[in-house]
């Protein structure tokens, strides 16, 4: 299942699919942690910034130098930049509206992440307030799953949760 942030949910808007590393497994995360430690060490650490302007000054200078100056030992001393290909698919020019099988119930998001379902209220992500899921039996008895696009954002069952 995912967490779904306001992010999250946007990602999933503009076509982009949702990985997570594997929860209690931080050597999974260590490029993103070896990256947030040069991060620390070149721009955050001991540095005291006047205004979020000149802070945002720091990170593009930085991110600037990262990817065209800084070589990299993963990239064989190649600087990133020289090994980037940009997607060949276009960015979306308004947000994707989730689509679900046929046999999917499909029911709106309240705003305080409350779905209803067969009479019964349960809980989602906040973060889909307004949106539409899919809710789909499961392969445990009584359960289902509720989908935003292909990821399931809840199981629920309904025999505990009825009212």
């Amino acid at each position: 299942m995912t967490a779904l942030t306001r992010l999250g949910v946007w990602l999933l808007q503009v076509g982009v699919d949702i990985c997570h590393g594997a929860p209690y497994h931080p050597q999974t995360q260590g490029k993103l942690e070896r990256f947030h430690r040069t991060l620390k060490a070149d721009v955050i650490q001991g540095r005291p910034y006047k205004d979020l302007e000149s802070c945002q000054r720091a990170f593009n200078a930085f991110r600037h130098s990262y990817n065209h100056h800084r070589p990299h030992e993963a990239h064989e001393l190649a600087v990133p930049s020289s090994k980037y290909i940009p997607s060949s698919r276009s960015f979306p020019t308004q947000l994707l509206e989730p689509e679900y099988d046929s046999q999917d119930a499909v029911r709106k998001v309240q705003i305080g992440g409350e779905v209803n379902y067969k009479g019964i209220a349960f809980d989602v992500p906040r973060a889909l307030a307004g949106q539409r899921v899919g809710i789909r039996p499961s392969e445990q008895d009584g359960v289902v799953e509720v989908r935003f696009f292909r990821e399931i954002v809840a199981q629920v069952n309904l025999r505990y949760n009825s009212p």
